[in-house]
């Protein structure tokens, strides 16, 4: 039992304010179980009320991350106020790169000391031992501009700083920038943080791993890994009480949850542009674990709808968490980020166990890029995700990367060509440039990869009035420039502007297929015309056969058991790929067409055709 008396956690803005920070719920329930009597205060729910659930969704979710706006509207309250460096900012904001609505911007900023007072005002912080602050993101500004008034007021405050933003260099870069924050917690601080506040209880101020202090006016720490929890089913229950006490009057809330930490396909092959420190390998809770404790939590807190905050799936689920889900009475709406070579089935268990929306990590649809990012995923495979995804009535979540070292121009000339065909399948949310963060194999080696001058974004040095050493340990997204001078966006044009047509178009539906045993008959409303194929005999089985991504060899193979030969599959074939009614990527040939639960519409007349041979209506 330690003696400290209370510990108050602080999540500010731009955390999400339809969901509570797992890391806080986690940290409360940690402390409640020695004995530290422990509140959150949810300061991003208030502050989405004073400027509009609408200002803050855009500020927290969809700004671009690199530009740091929710940073930069707190700017000012950290480091006073500097006409030129608030004019660079809306310059740069408001440029071709970014096209920031600085109308929102310039709302929120307006409304930044109003809120910050409000917060310092609605606590007794001096009756609280600890003050713990989580930072992820851009809730930096937000997070010190408030330390240093708790600091101000009430010296003898322990004020300590935790989450993505303290991670590595970066956590040492603010204790060291900022000197009213006391500590500094590394990396995971299940373990750290609880010892940190019963050492401080008892008067103690020790060496803990992962944990930075200030000894002699300078930041030390043993070790900037911390001590890990190895087995994720001793993890408590996180205790959300504070964030659904506070009173709904904003977009309907979720629930956060995690099953696994790290990534397991990461602990094998850390695709080359992911930004996420994988210092531990994954692990999972057990499938009964994970079960209890969503039902848990779901009859707590009357929620339905989960957000997991895992980096990828544990395929091992499939055999146990997904079906229990799929087999609930009272049944839940769950995200997951996953892989994106699932098969069909377990698309489809998915489906059932309310996980019908996905963010499958496609980010190319071209073979060589996605061998160059270390994927492990084929573009035919990714094509037939989506494709499964709108038979299952899953809405994947899914982004388009071009700007990737060693990519070759003509790669996005294949790549333009496969978006043409895909204009019925879910499209992707952006279609940007790779970005280069911190942790990722292109920032630990940018030389190896053709990465040149090598700087943090731009936004940092407008937000941060910090020497540029302190701005380049702090900074997580950096810019840079291809040591070959090469400009991306000069040859990815088609590509983006298809993507841009892509997005305004689609329509689910499009392209249809149903299969009565003997003919399969598709109905392609893509165009402003309606055309219906029918095929049946070898044909319909080789249509059939490439519903998965298949070698061509396969669907030759196909065809040649019934005794055609391969110049009529090929010649097939060819017709199919000039419908945009199949697809050849990388030597594997995947089918277009997403099965319908009911069957399609025929020709109204004419006989059934065996050929090729489209009916146009």
């Amino acid at each position: 039992m330690t003696s400290a008396a209370n510990v108050v956690l602080v999540n500010m803005p731009f955390a999400s304010a339809t969901r509570p920070s797992l890391a806080l719920g986690l940290l409360k329930s940690e402390l409640n179980a020695i004995g530290v009597s422990t509140r959150v205060e949810n300061f991003m729910l208030s502050f989405a009320e004073l400027i509009g659930p609408e200002d803050y969704l855009y500020l927290s979710d969809q700004g671009a991350p690199e530009l740091i706006a929710g940073d930069w509207v707190f700017a000012s309250c950290l480091f006073g106020e500097d006409s030129g460096r608030t004019e660079s900012f809306e310059r740069l904001a408001g440029s071709a790169q970014y096209a920031a609505d600085l109308t929102t911007i310039r709302h929120a900023r307006s409304r930044a000391e109003k809120f910050l007072r409000s917060c310092f005002e609605a606590v007794d912080w001096q009756a609280f031992d600890v003050i713990g602050f989580t930072t992820t993101f851009a809730q930096n500004a937000a997070s010190l501009a408030l330390a240093q008034r708790i600091k101000e007021a009430h010296p003898s405050c322990r004020i300590v700083f935790g989450g993505a933003n303290c991670e590595g260099e970066m956590g040492l870069a603010l204790h060291r920038s900022f000197p009213f924050v006391d500590y500094v917690c590394a990396g995971e601080a299940d373990l750290s943080f609880p010892t940190l506040v019963r050492q401080l209880g008892d008067g103690r101020d020790e060496g803990i791993p992962g944990v930075i202090a200030r000894r002699g006016g300078r930041s030390c720490c043993p070790t900037l890994t911390p001590e890990r929890v190895r087995d994720l089913d001793d993890l408590p229950y996180p205790d959300f009480d504070d964030f659904f006490e506070h009173p709904d009057r904003g977009p309907r809330r979720v629930i956060v949850m995690e099953t696994a930490r790290g990534c397991w396909w990461g602990d094998k092959h850390h695709c080359t542009f992911c930004g996420v420190n994988f210092p531990l390998k994954y692990r999972s809770k057990s499938p009964q674990r994970a079960l209890d404790e969503l039902l848990a939590l779901r009859a707590r807190y009357d929620v339905r709808q989960f957000v997991m905050a895992d980096e990828i799936l544990d395929l091992r689920y499939f055999k146990e968490f997904v079906p229990r889900l799929a087999q609930l009475e009272d049944p839940v709406s769950v995200f997951y980020e996953t892989k994106a070579n699932l098969t069909k089935d377990q698309l489809g268990l998915l489906a059932r166990a309310g996980i019908r929306q996905i963010q499958p990590g496609i980010e190319s649809l071209t073979g060589n890029v996605l061998r160059l990012i270390d994927k492990g995923v084929s573009p035919a495979q990714n094509v037939q995700l989506l494709k499964w995804c709108e038979e299952c009535g899953i809405e994947p979540r899914w982004n388009l990367l071009y700007g990737v070292p060693g990519e070759e121009p003509d790669d996005y000339a294949v790549a333009a060509e496969t978006v043409a065909a895909l204009v019925h399948l879910q499209p992707p949310q952006a279609c940007g440039p790779v970005r280069l963060d911190r942790f990722s194999p292109y920032f630990a080696n940018p030389a190896a990869h053709g990465i040149a001058n090598v700087r943090p974004s731009a936004a940092y040095r407008l937000v941060y009035d910090l020497p540029d050493e302190a701005v380049f340990e702090l900074a997580y997204h950096f810019d840079f420039e291809f040591a070959d001078g090469r400009d991306p966006a000069a040859y990815t044009q088609a590509l983006r502007e298809g993507v841009r047509h892509w997005r305004t178009t689609y329509r689910p539906a499009r392209l249809v297929y149903s299969d009565d045993g003997e003919t399969v008959t598709i109905v392609d409303r893509r165009a402003r015309r309606t055309r219906v194929y029918e095929y049946g005999g070898w044909q319909r089985e080789v249509y059939l056969e490439g519903d998965a991504a298949r070698p061509r060899a396969r669907l030759l193979a196909t065809a040649e058991r019934r005794g055609v030969s391969a110049r009529r599959v090929d010649a097939f074939l060819a017709e199919l790929t000039e419908a945009r009614l199949l697809l050849e990527l990388d030597g594997r040939c995947v089918s277009l067409a997403a099965r319908s639960t009911e069957p399609v519409q025929r020709p109204k007349s004419g006989p059934r055709r065996s050929e090729l041979a489209p009916a146009r209506l």
